[in-house]
């Protein structure tokens, strides 16, 4: 699909993305790091709260991970599954509605190849737990090398590099947006067949080039098959030539050359001409740091072929690592005071089984007879013992209150309400009401999540 292979400038746009890099790396990172423990949350992994909540007392313990993060996420991502509408093509005033059908049926084949509408409920379940997945609309010209093949692809968190100031979703203020993905050397040599000896020269990923270091490639020190297969994309301008009707005041882009121009102004001399500048994106592919090619945006268009799937998103924070937010973010201490308070009834229960015993010095026939434990156990009293049998006293255990099962139910509770989900959505109400107030109250949850479903549709 490279109609051309410019890098004459290939020093210039490698230093500008190294520029780029060691400037927002450090704000960037911080996202990544917030991203990395919503998705271990997320996963339940129990190794997690040593390194989140330092100050846990966690020697020689061991922590148990009851997700209740997991169960929400999965009812919002479920939903939106089932209730996610096929993308179709509406004319506009006086448009041909026949020619917009066509083209409904013509994404809807498309989409159905390319599993696109499995793909964007795979990006809005990464919004929730991260805050921000980007969807990759490109063509592939490995099987129709005239028309090629749409393809949709779903970016994580940790797989790109984006403008950490654009405020616009439609991603027109945002400067560049820099993705990164690990191919084997066949699979570049497909993407670029006519670059195929320089790629097979290539050495595999042995020596890291400290870009994109939470990606799990990073974490896996033999991969030597693989290739870091760089996309960096940047806003540019171009200069354009706009046809202006005097009459109607319509106004579009001339896209021809110059001496159609001339025979078309000739045919309409109402037609008015500008010069303007006009904004683009420029593509830049790097393969192993090596740029293998720079210049226009080969799709044609002056847009990003990126469709950010957002969660909660408030431009206005200064702090860029919560400025991106999913629904795991404000659960992650409701789910941390959960385990802590359920760990410390197990504790307790546990405790109950062998407490421990009071000795009074010089009782037992064999002091070792007091660290015994399970059951069946026989303990030999000195018949000189000072108090006899009352000598050796069991120490009273901690009992499970009705206030601490409370708190438990409390905390499941906050879980839920901070969510915004209620029983209903999560089917797991108890009481009797009727079922038109059981989907009013759905309705009633489903609008606390309206701000992380607004963006499926689009």
């Amino acid at each position: 699909g490279f109609e051309e292979f410019d890098t004459d400038n290939e020093k210039d746009i490698l230093a500008k993305m190294r520029d780029i890099y060691q400037n927002v790396i450090t704000i960037q990172q911080s996202f990544w790091v917030q991203g990395s423990i919503d998705e271990r949350f997320y996963a339940g992994d129990q190794s997690l709260w040593q390194d989140v909540y330092s100050s846990m007392p966690a020697h020689r313990r061991k922590q148990f991970n009851f997700n209740k993060v997991k169960r929400i996420v999965n009812m919002i991502s479920g939903y939106q599954r089932r209730n996610r509408k096929s993308i179709n093509i509406i004319p506009i005033e006086n448009s041909d509605e026949q020619t917009a059908d066509q083209f409904s049926k013509t994404i809807m084949w498309a989409n159905a190849r390319a599993n696109t509408l499995d793909t964007i409920s795979d990006a809005f379940l990464g919004s929730l737990i991260t805050g921000m997945n980007l969807l990759n609309v490109w063509m592939d010209y490995r099987e129709d090398p005239f028309s090629g093949d749409l393809k949709v692809e779903n970016m994580a968190y940790n797989g790109y590099l984006i403008d950490p100031f654009f405020k616009k979703l439609d991603l027109s203020d945002c400067n560049y947006v820099w993705v990164r993905k690990f191919l084997s050397k066949k699979q570049v040599v497909s993407l670029m067949h006519e670059r195929e000896a320089e790629i097979n020269s290539m050495e595999g990923f042995q020596s890291r080039d400290g870009y994109f270091n939470f990606m799990p490639e990073n974490y896996n020190i033999s991969l030597k098959n693989l290739l870091p297969y760089d996309e960096f994309w940047y806003l540019d301008y171009r200069d354009a030539t706009v046809l202006m009707d005097v009459e109607n005041e319509e106004v579009t882009e001339w896209t021809g050359d110059k001496e159609n121009l001339k025979l078309f102004l000739r045919r309409f001399p109402q037609i008015k001409t500008k010069k303007i500048t006009k904004q683009t994106v420029k593509l830049a592919i790097a393969v192993n740091n090596r740029v293998f090619y720079h210049g226009k945006n080969p799709y044609k268009v002056d847009r990003y072929p990126f469709v950010p799937v957002v969660g909660y998103y408030q431009p206005e924070l200064p702090y860029y690592e919560w400025r991106l937010q999913g629904v795991v973010r404000s659960l992650r201490d409701s789910q941390f005071l959960l385990n802590r308070r359920q760990q410390i009834i197990l504790d307790i229960l546990e405790s109950q089984v062998n407490s421990g015993l009071k000795v009074m010095e010089d009782s037992l026939v064999d002091d070792k007879d007091a660290f015994k434990q399970g059951q069946g156990q026989i303990l030999f009293i000195k018949k000189d013992a000072p108090l006899g049998l009352d000598s050796v006293q069991k120490i009273e255990p901690g009992h499970v209150g009705s206030g601490m099962m409370e708190m438990v139910n409390q905390l499941n509770q906050d879980i839920m309400e901070i969510s915004g989900v209620n029983e209903e959505l999560l089917g797991s109400s108890e009481d009797s009401k009727a079922g038109i107030l059981s989907m009013l109250r759905q309705g009633a949850g489903l609008t606390t999540l309206q701000r992380s479903e607004e963006h499926t549709s689009e």
